[in-house]
Formats: structure tokens, sequence, C-alpha cells
């Protein structure tokens, strides 16, 4: 994986997230994470990820929720036309693959001079990152707690789908040029 920041923090991070991907989730990682880059900064998303930037508000959270939405587009976009609508996006690598992108945007975001990226910083964006994904996935504070619950008492989570009303981001424009070529498809 390129790094492409002088950000010592960042750099640490990310080969730490790498180090923990299983050797077989690697090239799915990388292909999702080049996949990521190619949708930030391609001609076509680039006004889409200037006006991320500009958002009012902590950086932390700009950024958090900036890679939150990239993740949705990234899921959405690997949902095979046809097929039924079940997105082929590996989870397991797609996860890692967000916290480095969140590196990237983060790495972007403090060469361009607005903020500077600390530990703290780092920790909340990844926070708000993840929440903004888990919420987008239907994943509330309860269910958590709930699934945690079934786990202690030894038994196996029940398969449920979204809850209804459960908030989710605003869908990204569908187009998938990009992605597929990205994502080797």
């Amino acid at each position: 994986m390129d790094q492409n920041t002088n950000n010592p923090i960042l750099k640490q991070t990310e080969e730490a997230i790498i180090a923990k991907v299983p050797q077989e989730l690697r090239n799915t990682m990388n292909r999702i994470v080049l996949a990521g880059k190619k949708v930030m900064y391609s001609e076509q998303t680039a006004d889409l990820m200037s006006e991320q930037l500009k958002q009012p508000g902590d950086p932390a959270t700009v950024a958090g929720q900036g890679v939150a939405k990239l993740f949705v587009l990234l899921l959405q976009q690997s949902i095979p036309q046809g097929k039924g609508g079940v997105p082929t996006l590996n989870m397991e690598a797609a996860m890692p693959a967000m916290q480095v992108l969140l590196c990237d945007a983060l790495g972007f975001m403090e060469e361009a001079g607005m903020m500077e990226v600390t530990p703290d910083l780092l920790a909340t964006a990844t926070q708000e990152m993840i929440a903004a994904i888990l919420q987008f996935l239907g994943v509330t504070p309860e269910k958590l707690s709930e699934l945690a619950a079934q786990r202690q008492a030894g038994g196996q989570p029940q398969a449920t789908g979204q809850p209804e009303g459960a908030a989710q981001p605003a869908a990204p424009a569908q187009g998938g040029g990009l992605l597929d070529q990205a994502m080797g498809g």
C-alpha cells in the first residue's frame, strides 16, 4: 500500500492495520483501497470530495463521515446489476480498507492545511466513521448490546434485516464505471 502522507501517526496506523489483515484478504483489501482512492480523487467526484471537506464542524467528524459515505458508495457499486441486489463487497476486507482510506483522507486534509493529525483526532475520526457505517447498516447501539448479550449467553445471533426507520445517508449517484474498473470488474 502506498503511503502518501508524511505524518508518522498515519503511516504507523496504516502499517498496523495492514499487518492485522490476514494474508488471504490483503489483495481484496488493496483492491478496495484502490477503488476508494479512484473514487475519492477522480475528476468525476473531485467536487463531491471538496464539498465534503468544506463541511462545517470538527475535521475528525467531517473526515470520518466522508469515508463512511465512500463506504456506502462502494457497497452500492458492488451490487451486481440484475442479481437480486446482494452486495459483493467483502466486509472483512472492507473495514480495514476504510481505515486505510480514512488515514489517506486525513493526510490529504492535513497537507491542505485544514488541521493537524494527532492520535486523538485519528481516534475520533475512526469512531465517527465506524458509527456512521454501523448506522447505515442499521446496527443500533441497542442491537450491538443485544448481540453482545446473546454471545455472552452462548447463543447464536438471530439473522435480522435492517430495523424499520434506521437512518441512512443519502444514496450516492449510481454510475459504477470507476469502481468497476478499480475493483478489476
